[in-house]
């Protein structure tokens, strides 16, 4: 007597993990909706007001020029590691999530056959 002829409703092991659902896509996607939500923060709003805070307001303020004003801007609240770092988390959970969908297709198309 087999595994099957014991439990007819019984489906093979196999078959009833392939559907599962996993809990790391929703939370890389949840992570980079976060991620773009804070890098066009930086880049719309942190952004500007750092150019604008760069030199200085008031009768004391200084003008820079090109490099000198790239790099007071870079600085200013931290602004560039800051945007950088966010970008670069972003690619990194954006390419982790391709892939994981890729796998996760992948591993839906070669399901193992039942035996009848």
């Amino acid at each position: 007597m087999n595994k099957l002829a014991a439990n007819a409703y019984a489906a093979p092991a196999d078959v009833s993990k392939a559907g599962r659902p996993s809990v790391v896509l929703p939370t890389i996607t949840f992570l980079s909706i976060i991620a773009g939500s804070l890098l066009l923060f930086l880049l719309l709003v942190a952004g500007p007001f750092a150019w604008l805070l760069r030199d200085g307001l008031g009768p004391d303020s200084t003008t820079s020029t090109w490099t000198n004003a790239l790099m007071r801007l870079f600085w200013t609240f931290y602004w560039g590691p800051a945007t950088v770092f966010t970008g670069t988390g972003l690619m990194i959970l954006l390419f982790l999530r391709r892939r994981l969908i890729r796998s996760t297709r992948q591993a839906s198309l070669n399901l193992p056959e039942t035996p009848a």
